[in-house]
């Protein structure tokens, strides 16, 4: 096909096509509809047991030297023994009998397996309360599909509703009556929704009640009881909105984030404000009462006044705003409050000087939306733990802080301690899980295998590596070795890689240590690592980052384009897209808001395209937004390039990036995050394109082909119950075999999208974002949001 006849055909985009699009939009359901999820992962279920693939087993691959972000613990007393349970942000829940020794999931085969709290009633310790969904707000989130109960001491578990809550903040049981249970909803995370504040029952779940209700936009992330007045409730109320390109700040017109207090169990609330901040400029807040002194109430706040004793931030970016970028004035941050009779008035207790205001503000530095929760020593009022970026621990009633624990981990949300012994802590953060035994001196950590991967990528060494990266812990190499069989790999520990936690990776097939990775750097490994404390950056006045290769071998260098003068800074995604030629891996692609080619590994680069987002300067924030998320360069025809972007922009260039030509309109429905496009290696007019509605809380499945370079597209989501769709793949050796992901699994297709079935039998329910083919090899490896690496053979699907 010349260039001519292919962009005469381009234009010539059909009234037939438009109406099959708007007719799938018709299909699907609506955003925030998560009792459609709930009734896709029921269909997932019974795909899963028809599937004529499911004895194929998978194999856990690792890393068995981390673990992941943990949201909330809770310990069952049986009397003589004790079961302690542990929540996973995107891995299900777990159970240890031993102290935690050693772990077994008890939640991990549901529509979501996104834990937001965990509570076992106290007068029951058979009876355990799962609500789905993480309220923490991370970028990394997901969504949860309402409550759970078992009542046979986690054997097996019942749904019992508030499926569009969408993040759960907190569960209260009742002390003596296992049936009444409270519910503190914070809301869906991308979109208002009436389903928002504290839900209770007085029948164990059948039906509920929405005792608590203040607006769409607000729910409630914490609620805490009365442990002498079970009547007698303290609710956390937070005004928060993710959007795409900011994080869930104080926003302009917000005022009701506040405390409220009910004294006759849920039917009418009081707000409490004497003595605390206005609601207009509060943000996050934790409560506690403390058990010693019901009297003594804290509440631990993400305060968003004008901080006037606070300096600028300088031009390295010291002294950042914890309001973040769009934020009047530096705000205070975090505080802790304290009132002696039951919340009736408050008295600031922290920041009292200024090495401990400057403690306070670094407390959660510019994130205190992620964390919050404040914990009460169970024999003494005066002694208080905050969990941010690390614990810290008050002995005075929170007049000073110290940071508390050693070695227990960063980025803090769970810690329970032992009513009997408090020496005998229970801690939850973004590493994992960790039990201490003398009072927090030292930590022992428990490696669930709950890692949390954004991407895979493998090199052609024998036997072959995976590189991914993991959040809060960096990049991670491991290996995939089937010298001793194909089935039932074990797992291993992995080692660093290059890269942050945050990354793509790109891996030169002709030589396995060069890395490219972390927005943007070039990596040898065969040239050692310089000595701990870091690589010294380039001497002052050297030329600037991607201006050419440096003086010297470096292990790592970095590569990132250079921007000309009046040009708008690169605004890149936290997992800016990489991408090595098929047909020359000298040659490298990277999205920004535009695209870069280099042709010599990223010493010098060329710009292909201005701006392909539509660059709503009201949509710039904190978070990088509308930017290239996606880039494929087909395999048949070099120089025939696709792109697609975050908010929802698809482009095609068939002559090398000359020209570019604008393929949204064929998509449905528009402005949607383009989540992965892939020109097919067997056909040249072919595409395939995944719309990924998960941060419209939408969960309709986006799977498109194309034929004829993106003229029409049809729809080949088949029977796959669910979305979104995170990612698909081609075959690397079968024209009609593909393979698709989502937030339930992966499956095959051996006709080309005409019917998918679930690969494998023993695949926990977990958002698979990632997955690669080895080619030589043929092990198809996953890397999960939650499950970590995982790996199966798929040779019986070559030459299908």
């Amino acid at each position: 096909m010349t260039r001519r006849t292919l962009v005469i055909a381009l234009a010539a985009l059909t009234t037939a096509a438009l109406v099959t699009l708007r007719a799938l939009d018709a299909q699907t359901p609506p955003a925030g509809d998560h009792t459609a999820h709930l009734k896709a992962w029921d269909t997932h279920k019974t795909l899963a047991q028809a599937s004529p693939y499911k004895a194929m087993t998978w194999s856990y691959l690792g890393p068995t030297n981390i673990s992941g972000r943990m949201t909330d613990v809770a310990v069952a007393d049986h009397g003589e023994s004790r079961r302690l349970y542990a929540g996973s942000c995107c891995g299900g829940a777990w159970a240890s009998d031993d102290l935690g020794q050693t772990w077994q999931p008890i939640f991990e085969n549901q529509a979501s397996t996104s834990i937001g709290a965990l509570a076992v009633a106290p007068s029951n310790p058979d009876i355990l309360w799962i609500g789905t969904g993480e309220s923490n707000i991370f970028r990394s989130s997901y969504t949860g599909v309402g409550v759970f109960r078992s009542t046979d001491n986690a054997k097996t578990f019942q749904h019992m509703g508030l499926t569009d809550t969408g993040t759960i903040g907190r569960i209260v049981v009742h002390p003596t009556n296992p049936d009444i249970v409270y519910v503190a909803s914070a809301g869906q995370e991308w979109m208002e929704n009436p389903m928002r504040g504290v839900f209770k029952t007085t029948n164990g779940g059948r039906t509920w009640t929405h005792v608590l209700k203040i607006s769409a936009k607000t729910g409630v992330n914490d609620l805490a009881m009365d442990p002498k007045d079970p009547n007698t409730l303290y609710a956390a109320a937070w005004q928060r909105q993710r959007r795409k390109w900011n994080d869930p700040r104080v926003e302009e017109g917000f005022n009701e984030s506040l405390i409220y207090k009910s004294t006759d169990a849920g039917k009418t609330w009081t707000k409490l404000t004497n003595g605390l901040p206005p609601s207009n400029k509060s943000g996050r807040i934790g409560l506690a009462v403390a058990p010693s002194n019901a009297d003594v109430v804290y509440a631990f706040y993400d305060n968003y006044e004008c901080d006037t004793r606070a300096a600028s931030p300088d031009a390295q970016g010291r002294g950042a705003n914890p309001g973040g970028s769009a934020a009047r004035c530096p705000i205070i941050g975090n505080q802790v409050y304290r009132s002696n009779d039951k919340g009736a008035s408050w008295t600031l207790m922290s920041g009292q000087g200024d090495a401990q205001r400057a403690f306070m503000k670094g407390m959660s530095n510019t994130y205190a939306w992620v964390f919050g929760n404040i914990r009460v020593d169970p024999t003494d009022e005066n002694t208080i733990y905050t969990l941010a970026l690390g614990v810290s621990v008050s002995n005075d009633g929170g007049k000073t802080f110290r940071r508390f624990g050693g070695n227990m981990g960063g980025d803090n949300h769970a810690m329970w301690i032992d009513p009997k012994n408090t020496k005998f802590m229970l801690s939850g953060n973004d590493s994992g899980f960790r039990v201490t035994t003398d009072g927090g001196a030292t930590w022992r950590r428990a490696n669930l295998p709950t890692e949390t991967f954004f991407d895979i990528a493998f090199d052609m060494d024998t036997p072959f590596h995976v590189i991914g990266s993991v959040q809060d812990h960096g990049s991670y190499r491991g290996v995939v070795d089937i010298r001793n069989g194909r089935d039932n790999l074990k797992p291993v520990p992995f080692e660093n890689a290059p890269g942050g936690e945050y990354t793509t990776h790109e891996i030169d097939p002709r030589n396995s240590n060069i890395v490219y990775s972390d927005k943007l750097s070039r990596t040898d490994l065969s040239i050692p690592a310089a000595p701990r404390g870091g690589q010294p950056g380039p001497p002052a006045g050297a030329a600037p980052a991607g201006a050419g290769a440096q003086a010297g071998p470096r292990r790592t260098t970095n590569i990132l384009p250079a921007v000309e003068p009046g040009e708008d800074p690169l605004r890149m995604q936290v997992l800016a897209p990489i991408l090595l030629s098929p047909h020359d891996p000298d040659t490298v692609y990277f999205g920004a808001q535009s695209l870069y080619r280099s042709k010599n590994r990223g010493d010098t680069w060329e710009k292909l395209t201005q701006d392909q987002s539509y660059n709503d300067k009201s949509r710039i924030g904190d978070i990088p937004h509308q930017l290239i998320i996606t880039i494929s360069e087909s395999p048949k025809k070099k120089g025939l390039v696709y792109t697609g972007t975050d908010d929802g922009r698809l482009y095609l260039s068939i002559d090398e990036g000359k020209e570019w030509t604008e393929l949204t309109s064929r998509l449905s429905p528009k402005k949607e995050w383009i989540g992965k496009v892939l020109a097919s290696k067997y056909d040249e007019g072919t595409v395939y394109v995944a719309q990924q509605g998960r941060y419209d809380e939408d969960f309709a499945v986006r799977l498109y082909k194309s034929t004829d370079f993106g003229k029409t597209f049809k729809s080949i989501a088949g029977n796959i119950p669910g979305g979104p769709i995170n990612m698909i793949r081609e075959d690397p050796d079968s024209p009609n075999v593909l393979y698709a992901s989502n937030d339930f699994g992966v499956y095959v297709t051996t006709n080309g999208g005409a019917r998918w079935e679930v690969l494998g039998g023993n695949l926990p329910s977990v958002n698979v974002m990632d997955f690669i083919i080895h080619p030589r090899d043929r092990m198809l490896v996953i890397a999960t949001h939650g499950r970590g690496a995982w790996t199966i053979d798929v040779s019986a699907f070559k030459n299908r």
